[in-house]
């Protein structure tokens, strides 16, 4: 069995008890460690603010529902178990086996046991699914309704001639490291490849818990303080999920093509790889008690330089205007987001912020001059 007690809520408001309770079902063969385990789950939440004596009496009331729970459970009620994959609950799940078998958690089996039709199992993602081609589909209508053929390009490319305005072409020689903007892309590979790398470890591409980025660099302050600080480094280019990779990478794409056509690559890595250091830093002294990821505030450090860049007035004033919405768009959805989020925390935003803002406020980065707008 393994207990646990994690604080959640936007201010910590509520106080979460679980206890995790496993029991072997199968062995390799006779006298070895079990290989497939049977896991229950049981949890209970009480108000974080309760005083001392009375979370006390409510932790003892669910110690005692838990005992009766496990007393009366019935093995040939289940319809089915499903297996427990890779996760925080089967993270959990292993600590309450290794307790007592400490070479069983590696190989363990999780079988967690369901009691609706099998034939039910899958749809609650049924409707994310239509909902999905719904939306595609919408899209591409959206598009072949109300977006204009160029008939001069049509022509062109009816003669097999190459396109003037080919947004591929623009795509793939801005994501090329020989390109207009070399660092950025090769920023964005780095990110990439990494991710790829999570993945073929194991990573749960659609989201995981904290607990499962500690392997690949999560920053985590009790194991930073014990020597790991490779993961301050390291932690800046972890992203969570597919969904985090792909807004980490909306706002590195976009402020790397505004900032590196002004400080070169060079800099420009300078900037991301100190500023995300420094967040990286800020956010796990303020919160100790969580996993933190360092994109965010590497990306949020190359707007604090743009905005640096802008107060001082280095960047040609034909840019200013598109650079600031760009700003706001982007740091103030961004803060919004994680404002609203529970158990979300702006500190590795705003220390990124505050940090690329100090480099591009003072003098200490060359601009160069282009002579060209942003986009040419």
């Amino acid at each position: 069995m393994h207990r646990e007690e994690v604080a959640s809520g936007k201010h910590r408001e509520d106080l979460n008890f679980s206890f995790y309770i496993t029991i072997p079902l199968r062995r390799y063969n006779s006298g070895s460690v079990p290989l497939v385990w049977l896991g229950q789950k049981y949890q209970h939440r009480i108000n974080n603010r309760l005083s001392i004596a009375e979370t006390e009496a409510e932790y003892t009331s669910f110690l005692q529902s838990v005992d009766d729970k496990w007393r009366r459970y019935n093995s040939h009620q289940e319809t089915y178990f499903e297996c427990l994959h890779w996760s925080d609950e089967s993270e959990q799940f292993k600590k309450a086996i290794t307790s007592r078998f400490p070479d069983a958690g590696k190989h363990a089996v999780i079988l967690i046991p369901r009691y609706t039709a099998f034939e039910s199992r899958g749809m609650n993602s049924l409707p994310w699914i239509i909902g999905t081609i719904g939306i595609g589909v919408l899209l591409y209508f959206m598009v072949v309704l109300f977006c204009r053929i160029d008939d001069v390009e049509l022509r062109r490319f009816k003669k097999g001639l190459p396109l003037q305005d080919d947004m591929f072409q623009w795509v793939f020689q801005f994501l090329h490291p020989r390109g207009k903007y070399p660092m950025t892309a090769i920023l964005i590979h780095l990110n990439l490849l990494y991710f790829v790398f999570m993945v073929l470890g194991g990573l749960n591409p659609f989201g995981v818990s904290a607990s499962s980025l500690l392997p690949f660099g999560g920053l985590y302050y009790p194991l930073v303080t014990t020597g790991e600080y490779w993961r301050i480094p390291v932690s800046i280019f972890v992203n969570a999920s597919l969904m985090h990779l792909g807004y980490n990478m909306i706002g590195l794409v976009s402020g790397g093509l505004l900032l590196e056509r002004f400080i070169g690559a060079r800099r420009l890595l300078a900037v991301y790889l100190i500023t995300g250091i420094i967040a990286a830093i800020c956010s796990m002294l303020w919160r100790k008690d969580v996993v933190h990821l360092g994109p965010p505030g590497a990306t949020f450090g190359l707007y604090g330089v743009l905005a640096g860049l802008l107060i001082r007035k280095a960047i040609p004033a034909e840019s200013r205007v598109l650079i600031w919405w760009a700003l706001a768009l982007y740091v103030g959805l961004n803060l919004t987001i994680r404002w609203v989020t529970p158990n979300a925390t702006n500190a590795e935003h705003l220390s990124g912020l505050i940090a690329g803002f100090i480099c591009g406020v003072l003098p200490v980065l060359p601009i160069r001059n282009t002579g060209k707008h942003i986009f040419e």
